[in-house]
């Protein structure tokens, strides 16, 4: 893990430096705009805590509920001017001079709690199954993008995957299976969509993905590229046992009209239900 160090005490810093940096990555502030860089713990010291403290306030709420900790260098004089600030902007405190045992201790309790804060995170946004996005997540992400491509007048998509008798799998094979099977197609809808697009576990055995700056013939294309990644080979699972797998998609388009994501996985929806009453194993728009 990294710890962001901003210390003026030259003597204090080295010590910081030294003790620290066998352990985790250290990295020494070198201007303001450094705290708005990736970092999971900030250690800093009176004057600069003065200094920058709407800034440090600023940076900690950006990471949401994710603990993000602030470790603070005084002396026993200072101490009682800053104690407002505790568990408000500041996390904990150590005293002058320095103890490295007391040191080591604090930090590995910081970084503890921000380890168990950004698991408990990841949980709250992932399907704990496929490892992808969950719902929850993808409507709270898929609605912040939309609101900025409506205010550069850009346009998304929406895609509606659905694994195509998928309930005969589990069926015949049973639900350990199933959930082998529902891995490697999110998998293999993962490979065929960039990075910052977004995919998430719909619910089931259903997958939404929504592809920003794209328009609906760019949408149909994204589309056709999962349906036959997905088709072209069984999905072998543990046992042994390959599966041929097929998807039926629906695809909808945001071109500057008032919908917002949930009319725009409505629609996308529909189509999927078109395309899943004509035979399946095909892509439908809305």
């Amino acid at each position: 893990m990294k710890v962001l160090l901003s210390v003026k005490n030259k003597k204090n810093l080295e010590l910081l430096v030294n003790w620290i940096s066998t352990k985790y990555q250290v990295a020494v502030m070198e201007k303001p705009e450094d705290i708005g860089k990736e970092f999971d713990l900030l250690i800093v010291d009176g004057q600069v805590f003065e200094e920058h403290r709407e800034l440090i306030k600023s940076r900690k709420e950006a990471e949401g509920p994710v603990f993000l900790p602030v470790l603070l260098v005084t002396n026993r004089e200072k101490v009682r001017y800053i104690t407002n600030q505790l568990w408000v902007t500041l996390d904990e405190i150590i005293l002058t001079p320095i103890e490295k045992v007391e040191l080591a201790a604090r930090i590995e309790i910081l970084l503890r709690a921000r380890r168990l804060s950004l698991e408990t995170q990841l949980m709250a946004l992932t399907d704990p199954l496929t490892g992808i996005h969950n719902r929850r997540h993808f409507f709270v992400v898929a609605e912040r993008e939309m609101q900025k491509l409506r205010r550069k007048s850009r346009s998304a998509a929406c895609l509606l995957i659905d694994i195509d008798h998928f309930k005969a799998v589990n069926d015949v094979h049973g639900h350990l299976i199933g959930d082998q099977v529902l891995i490697a197609v999110a998998q293999r809808i993962k490979s065929c969509v960039r990075d910052f697009d977004l995919l998430a576990r719909f619910g089931g055995e259903e997958f939404v993905l929504f592809l920003v700056e794209t328009d609906l013939p760019g949408a149909i294309k994204v589309a056709e590229r999962v349906r036959k990644e997905v088709a072209k080979s069984p999905i072998r699972v543990k046992s042994g046992e390959e599966i041929p797998i097929t998807v039926s998609i629906g695809v909808s388009a945001y071109d500057g009209d008032d919908l917002d994501v949930e009319g725009l996985v409505e629609q996308a929806d529909i189509a999927l239900y078109h395309a899943k009453r004509t035979g399946r194993n095909r892509v439908m728009t809305a």
